[in-house]
Formats: C-alpha cells, sequence, structure tokens
C-alpha cells in the first residue's frame, strides 16, 4: 500500500486524474448514449486519455502542468489517431496503418532531444508504428468486453513502476485510471483504432524522456505494453493451428484470463526487464516477457466473435422450411 499512497501524495498524479475524470465522464456520457445505436462501444477512449494526458502534462485548462508539451508531440500523435481511423477502413488495418503511421511516428520520436541513448527515438518510431496497429488489433476484437483501455492502464502503471524518473508518469497514470473504467465494466468505449496508436505511442514517448537515467528501463517499460502489442502476433501465428480458449471458455473466466496475463506480463517487463542497467541486457530478459505474451495470443485465440457487432442488423442464421414442390 506504500507505493500506492506515496504515488497518490503526488500533485501530478491528482493533476492526471483530475483531467482523466473530466475526460472519462464526457466520453461515458457519449458512449453510453450511441452504444445501442452502433451495436459496439465507441473509440473515443484512446483519443481522450491522449487529451487528457497532454493536457495534464502541458498545464492546459487551468491544470498544474509538468513541462511544456512539444508542439511536433501534439501533431505528431493527432498524425497517428487519424492514420490509425483511415487504416480500419482498409481491407488491410494493421498493414495499411503501419505504413500510415511512419509520418506520425516519426514527428513524435523527433519531437524533442531525448535524453537518453539515440536509439530510444527508434524504439519510439517502432512503436508508433508497428505496435500501434497491433495494438489497434487487439482493441478491436475484445471491445465488446471493453478491456482496452484496461490493458492500456496497466501497461501505463508498468511505466511508472520502472522509470527511475516519475513526473511525467504520474500524470499519465492518473489520466489512465478512470478512462480504464468506462472501458470496463462499463463497457461504454474503447481506445479506438487511431487512439489506441496514439495511447501506446504516447506511453513509450515517456519512457524515454524519463529512463535516460537506467536505458533498462526504456526497454522495460515499452514490455509492459504487454498483450497489446504481443497477442495479435501469437494470434496470427497460431490462426488454425489450436482451437482458442476465447471459443471454450464463458466471456466472464476469457475476461479474468486476459487481465490476469497482462498483470504478469507488465509485472515482469516493469521489475525484472526494466531494471536492467542497459538496453541490450534489458531487451534480452524482455524475449521471455514477449514470448510469453505471443503464446497467449496462440493459446487464447481471442476470436471474431468478441469483435463490435455491425451497425447494420445481422441477417438471421435460422433456417426457414423450403416451401413444398410437390402438387
Amino acid at each position: 500500500m506504500q507505493p500506492l499512497q506515496t504515488l497518490i501524495d503526488f500533485p501530478q498524479f491528482r493533476t492526471g486524474l483530475r483531467a482523466g475524470l473530466i475526460a472519462a465522464l464526457l466520453v461515458a456520457v457519449i458512449g453510453l448514449a450511441v452504444r445501442s445505436r452502433l451495436r459496439a462501444p465507441v473509440g473515443l477512449a484512446g483519443p481522450a486519455f491522449v487529451l487528457a494526458a497532454l493536457g495534464a502534462l502541458g498545464g492546459w485548462w487551468g491544470l498544474d502542468g509538468v513541462l511544456p508539451v512539444p508542439g511536433g508531440l501534439v501533431w505528431g500523435l493527432t498524425l497517428l489517431v487519424v492514420a490509425g481511423e483511415v487504416a480500419a477502413h482498409t481491407p488491410w488495418p494493421v498493414a495499411f496503418g503501419m505504413l500510415a503511421a511512419l509520418p506520425g511516428g516519426w514527428i513524435v520520436a523527433n519531437a524533442v532531444v531525448l535524453p537518453g541513448p539515440g536509439w530510444s527515438r527508434w524504439l519510439v518510431l517502432a512503436t508508433a508504428v508497428v505496435g500501434g496497429p497491433l495494438a489497434a488489433d487487439l482493441d478491436r476484437r475484445v471491445a465488446r468486453l471493453g478491456l482496452g483501455p484496461l490493458l492500456l492502464a496497466l501497461a501505463a502503471g508498468g511505466l511508472y513502476w520502472t522509470v527511475p524518473d516519475t513526473e511525467l508518469s504520474r500524470a499519465v497514470v492518473g489520466a489512465a485510471l478512470p478512462l480504464a473504467l468506462v472501458g470496463w465494466p462499463l463497457r461504454a468505449a474503447r481506445l479506438g483504432a487511431g487512439g489506441a496508436g496514439a495511447a501506446v505511442t504516447l506511453v513509450v514517448w515517456v519512457a524515454a524522456v524519463e529512463g535516460y537515467g537506467r536505458p533498462g528501463s526504456i526497454v522495460g517499460a515499452a514490455g509492459a505494453l504487454g498483450l497489446l502489442v504481443t497477442e495479435p502476433i501469437g494470434r496470427r501465428i497460431g490462426r488454425g493451428a489450436v482451437v482458442g480458449l476465447s471459443r471454450l471458455v464463458s466471456v466472464g473466466s476469457l475476461e479474468i484470463a486476459i487481465v490476469l496475463a497482462q498483470v504478469v506480463l507488465v509485472a515482469y517487463a516493469s521489475r525484472v526487464a526494466g531494471f536492467a542497467g542497459q538496453g541490450p541486457s534489458a531487451a534480452w530478459l524482455l524475449l521471455p516477457g514477449l514470448a510469453a505474451g505471443v503464446a497467449v495470443g496462440i493459446w487464447f485465440g481471442i476470436s471474431g466473435r468478441l469483435r463490435p457487432r455491425p451497425w447494420r442488423h445481422r441477417r438471421s442464421t435460422t433456417k426457414r422450411p423450403r416451401p413444398s414442390t410437390a402438387r
């Protein structure tokens, strides 16, 4: 309880929490109002998290800021949101999303001169280009469960638990917590195709800024994204090879299994790999965690039955008796 109490005592956390509560209230009202019409949670939690976190960091709307937010960061994250939403309407959302995320990811990675090692810039870019579309893919498949915002909040917690300097990460955690509740248990919103990419990129950007004192923590914070970036890979590897648990267990059991798997992966990445002194050693330590996340994707096989239902009414699958042709 002591670390949690310490986090609550920090003004940066309270500022982020205040911004997150305002964003969560707006998203919940909109999401609950349109959920029945869209037949799926609205994809607003991701953009709302990014906006709340940036507002808490930069002191927007009268909040107590932490540092001036670079203009390049704002524009780059905006481009990532647009790129993800456009990619979601193509036949190949993941592949096209990776290509479309390049401009926004490059701008974010070069928004400021990162104080850490040179490879941290490339890690931010890789997160935007590869991790963002993968996170959007998982968020889309668990949308009806509302787990995307919760998985992101756990990843933000991993960021806080591993970087040596925590001024920025406190605000990020505070902004993520209320929006996690909008996803689960309310199921009023999901991260969204564009919001997922921008959200995970912001988490790793903060890690690159605050992890310079121990470069391995930057790798650990990126690994704390956990299932958001590893499960889609595993699902593609195991497609057709095994019968996924998502088809064999109840939805409630699947929810618990997904959340517990994310907690374990976040704990390993942040407290084991993230405590390595240098990036290469942290990367080697992170490999078992990444392999475990991929294995979860193969084993669980989270399938299309968890995707948002289409806007139009589903056709009935009940077979109607054919009229008799006998005279």
